[in-house]
C-alpha cells in the first residue's frame, strides 16, 4: 500500500524557559534559529521559536513552546514520543559526547540501535534527544565556533515513541499511515516510509523514527512532542520506532 504521508515535516515541543531552550538548541546542538514568533491564545502569551539546519529544510526544523509563564509541566508515560533523534555523520559520537561534557549537558548513555550508533541526552526540561551516526544522510548541517561540518547535525533522523500496545500502533501506522514494518531491536519496532532514511526524499527511518519509525506520534506532555506529518516536496525519510517499556508507565 502506497504511504498516505510523505516523512516527517517538522517536530514540536513544549519547554520551561524560553533563554535555556534557545541555549540548547543553538550552542549545544548547534542548530541555526529561524523564527521567533508569540503565541496569543489563552490568557497569557508565550514564544513560539524555531530552529533548523543549514538550509532550514522540512525534516530539519524543531519548534517550542516555553510553558514555565503558564507553570505547565507533565510526567513522562506512554503514548507520548519518547525520544527525537538528529542525523549526524559516521564517526562524530566522540565530539558529541566531549561537546555535551563541555556544556554540562546530561548525557544518558551510549548505544547502538538497528546497526547505528546513538548517544542519547537530555535538554535542561527533561526532554529526551539522540544523536545518531547516518553514513547515507548528506543534508547541509549548521556549522557554529564549535561545530564543525563534519560533525553538525543533518537534520532529524527518527523519532521513537513509547507505547503499551504494540499490535494497535502497528495496524494504525501500516494501515492508517501506510508504512511499512521493516524490523525489531530488542524493545523498539521500526516502521518507514516509502524507502525510509534520514534525508532521503519520499522516504521514513525508524522512530524510533530514523526517519523510519521508532516512534514519532503523539505528545510527549511534561515536555511535549508532537511530530506532524505534512506532505511536502522536499520530505526528509521517514523512520519510525515504537518503543515497548520494559515496566509500566502510565499517562496523565
Amino acid at each position: 500500500m502506497a504511504a498516505r504521508v510523505n516523512g516527517l515535516h517538522h517536530v514540536t515541543s513544549g519547554v520551561w524557559g524560553a533563554q535555556e531552550d534557545i541555549d540548547f538548541f543553538t550552542q549545544v546542538v548547534g542548530q541555526r534559529m529561524i523564527k521567533q514568533t508569540i503565541l496569543f491564545d489563552g490568557t497569557v502569551s508565550f514564544y513560539h521559536l524555531y530552529y533548523a539546519n543549514a538550509n532550514a529544510e522540512v525534516g530539519s526544523v524543531s519548534t517550542t513552546f516555553p510553558f514555565s509563564k503558564m507553570g505547565i509541566a507533565g510526567r513522562r508515560g506512554s503514548g507520548q514520543v519518547n525520544t527525537t533523534g538528529y542525523s549526524v555523520p559516521l564517526g562524530s559520537l566522540k565530539f558529541w559526547k566531549d561537546h555535551f561534557k563541555k556544556h554540562k549537558t546530561e548525557i544518558v548513555k551510549e548505544g547502538e540501535r538497528f546497526g547505528q550508533k546513538t548517544l542519547h541526552f537530555r535538554h535542561p526540561a527533561g526532554l529526551d534527544f539522540e544523536m545518531i551516526e547516518d553514513k547515507d544522510d548528506k543534508t547541509q548541517g549548521w556549522t557554529t565556533k564549535e561545530i564543525k561540518a563534519d560533525s553538525a547535525v543533518r537534520g532529524f533522523h527518527s523519532v521513537a515513541m513509547s507505547v503499551r500496545d504494540t499490535e494497535e500502533q502497528e495496524r494504525f501506522l501500516t494501515d492508517g499511515l501506510g508504512l511499512e514494518k521493516v524490523g525489531v531491536d530488542g524493545n523498539y519496532h521500526r516502521f518507514r516510509i516509502n524507502e525510509g532514511g534520514a534525508g532521503i526524499p519520499g522516504g521514513v527511518a525508524p522512530p524510533t523514527f530514523k526517519f523510519t519509525w521508532t516512534a514519532m506520534l503523539p505528545t510527549v506532555v511534561a515536555t511535549k512532542a508532537v511530530p506532524v506529518y505534512v506532505p511536502s516536496e522536499r520530505p526528509r525519510g521517514f523512520v519510525l520506532t515504537v518503543s515497548v517499556p520494559n515496566t509500566p508507565v502510565t499517562n496523565s
